[in-house]
């Protein structure tokens, strides 16, 4: 059962950023980059006890290149910062999505979110341009990688603007290889004795190779609040990307398991509710739970309900997320098959 949702408005509004190609509609965006890589900005009215979206709103407000911050474009950070400082909280979350997502499943998340987790706060997603289908999986990649130095200027320009205000940023698969370079860029401008600029980073599902991801955590560990990760032992995805790859996932748990001493991590093997890939847990309401326990009142893992501690034989600890008062069954996902013959491995 999903948590009521604040009264703070008849309609609640979420911000977008995108470098997808603007193609109108309710469509709003398409997968292709937008040309010579302009980024967009804009917001989108929603009903806070549906969830249904206002078809009027969502057209780009303004749009500039990374090389150059336009007026307009400042105009609108500025906005979001007036928007922060005006909520019941006064908390900023910035969600960056994974692959297989269309423009319009982004802005789902993100009013999930915002419903869900980030109670009384501001929610921005930042999306980049996914093909929105599971066989472009490796066009997906290039994509995202196309689209990391936009999110750390953009990033950036909105920590500046902060000025100190709380930001917390979540990331799913791809969109955690955005995440922790931009935070990296973030560790090398940071000097002794600075404010912490990012309070929470999540990593749901993190498909970026897990070594590189440890290396990134132990960069920005010290500049940031606290790190979060979300695993499984049954991400078909994660196990197809470690294939394709080579390497173990950050997402995964099991024997892959990433644990340390600077961040919590979270196996969330038996979350009931996924997709056909055991790949977005992060939509179960034993999920945005936990989230909202972090992100709105600040709960340690070891005081939060559904997390159970588990010690390793190496004696590392980590936790299991689930609802102790129902058997724990692994999420079992439908598409292995699937997406096994389609890339020959």
């Amino acid at each position: 059962m999903f948590f009521a949702t604040s009264e703070r408005a008849i309609s609640n509004t979420v911000y977008y950023i995108t470098d997808r190609n603007y193609v109108g509609g309710n469509t709003r965006f398409g997968t292709e980059r937008a040309l010579g890589g302009l980024v967009s900005f804009g917001s989108i009215d929603y009903d806070p006890h549906s969830g249904n979206i206002n078809a009027d709103s969502g057209a780009p407000i303004a749009s500039c290149n990374i090389a150059a911050m336009t007026p307009s474009c400042s105009t609108f950070l500025s906005r979001i910062v007036d928007a922060v400082e005006q909520s019941p909280t006064q908390r900023l979350l910035i969600y960056v999505h994974g692959f297989n997502n269309t423009f319009q499943a982004a802005l789902q998340d993100a009013i999930m979110f915002d419903r869900f987790v980030n109670d009384g706060g501001i929610v921005v997603f930042f999306s980049w341009p996914s093909k929105g289908t599971l066989q472009k999986y490796l066009d997906d990649e290039t994509q995202a990688t196309w689209s990391a130095p936009h999110f750390s200027f953009i990033l950036k320009s909105i920590l500046d603007s902060m000025n100190g205000r709380t930001t917390d940023v979540i990331s799913h698969s791809l969109g955690s290889r955005l995440i922790a370079q931009a935070l990296f860029e973030e560790s090398l401008r940071h000097h002794a004795g600075d404010p912490t600029r990012v309070q929470q980073v999540i990593f749901h599902a993190a498909d970026i190779d897990r070594d590189t991801l440890e290396q990134y955590i132990e960069a920005f560990a010290s500049t940031v609040g606290h790190v979060t990760m979300y695993t499984s032992s049954h991400d078909l995805a994660m196990m197809l990307s470690e294939r394709l790859h080579g390497h173990a996932r950050g997402g995964q748990a099991g024997t892959e398991l990433l644990t340390g001493a600077t961040y919590d991590t979270i196996d969330a093997s038996y979350v009931p509710r996924q997709d056909g890939a055991c790949h977005d847990y992060k939509a179960d309401p034993i999920a945005l739970g936990d989230m909202r326990e972090l992100l709105s009142k600040g709960t340690p893992i070891y005081e939060r309900a559904n997390e159970i501690k588990v010690r390793r034989p190496d004696a590392k600890q980590y936790y299991e997320l689930y609802d102790p008062s129902k058997p724990k069954v692994p999420c079992r996902g439908s598409l292995w098959r699937e997406l096994i013959d389609y890339f020959h491995i």
